[in-house]
């Protein structure tokens, strides 16, 4: 019983581990995003939460072919794909990118409320920057 109690607190701080590190990259690229688009504090404080609720949107487009992609992942390395698992991983990741640019479309479209249309362009390609 106390392994068990042991094994159940452990995976809760990992995944709390886990989420801690999503949500500072997420923190990390959103003042990315906020201090290269060098905006006004008024429209800030109105932008701010629409990009708080993209990420969030495109984190849970992400999570299930994240966690397909991980039940996989040794089969994967050991090139024991069947072609099942490979056709089933290969429409996962199409759905997703159809995905990521709906969202990307709803928030471009919901940007330009707050936005110039030329600042919700901008804001939906620093978005889609790779920031370390």
């Amino acid at each position: 019983m106390r392994k068990y109690i042991i094994a159940l607190a452990l995976l809760a701080m990992a995944g709390s581990a886990t989420l801690q590190a999503q949500t500072a990259k997420q923190t990390a690229h959103i003042n990315y995003v906020l201090k290269n688009m060098k905006l006004d504090n008024a429209t800030k404080t109105k932008f701010r939460p629409m990009l708080l609720r993209y990420y969030e949107d495109i984190a849970a487009v992400k999570k299930d072919n994240k966690e397909l992609k991980e039940k996989y992942r040794a089969a994967d390395d050991a090139g024991k794909l069947t072609d099942a698992q490979c056709d089933l991983l290969f429409d996962r990741q199409q759905q997703q990118e159809a995905d990521e640019l709906a969202v990307r479309k709803k928030y471009y479209a919901q940007f330009k409320t707050v936005l110039t249309v030329q600042q919700a362009y901008k804001a939906i390609r620093l978005c889609n920057d790779k920031v370390e």
